[in-house]
């Protein structure tokens, strides 16, 4: 049995690293603890200012088609939210109105990307992004 002299204190919360400090100070702790850590987990990141193709697959197993289109210009590729080869639509399901996604999601970005308060960030772990 340990004497009492000999137990560990406990560390502090990490917390307290960041009390006071300017937001430059914490990105610079956060950076210095990942290279003290080594963290092991990679992902992709990207900033929706970034990304400027989006590709849509029909889901009808016969169809299958493959469309990459600018991602502000959606609701302009897809007419009538339907597959331009099959006709298979794309709307939401029924019990929701049958609403058109893919114009609420062109819409979405266009509005984002004239947002000066935000950014929007997709992130994907690393294993899922070696996937594709």
């Amino acid at each position: 049995m340990a004497a009492e002299g000999d137990k560990k204190k406990p560390e502090r919360p990490i917390e307290q690293d960041f009390v006071g400090k300017t937001a430059l100070d914490c990105a610079r702790t956060i950076l210095e603890y990942e290279r003290m850590f080594k963290m092991s987990e990679t992902i992709l990141k990207f900033l929706l200012d970034e990304m400027k193709i989006v590709r849509l697959k029909c889901r009808n197993n016969k169809c299958g088609v493959v469309i990459e289109m600018p991602v502000n210009d959606i609701d302009k590729f897809i007419i009538d939210c339907q597959c331009p080869s099959c006709r298979q639509s794309f709307r939401g399901p029924k019990d929701l109105g049958s609403p058109d996604f893919l114009e609420q999601l062109s819409k979405a970005f266009r509005g984002l990307a004239l947002t000066n308060g935000v950014a929007v960030e997709f992130v994907l772990p690393g294993q899922l992004a070696s996937q594709k």
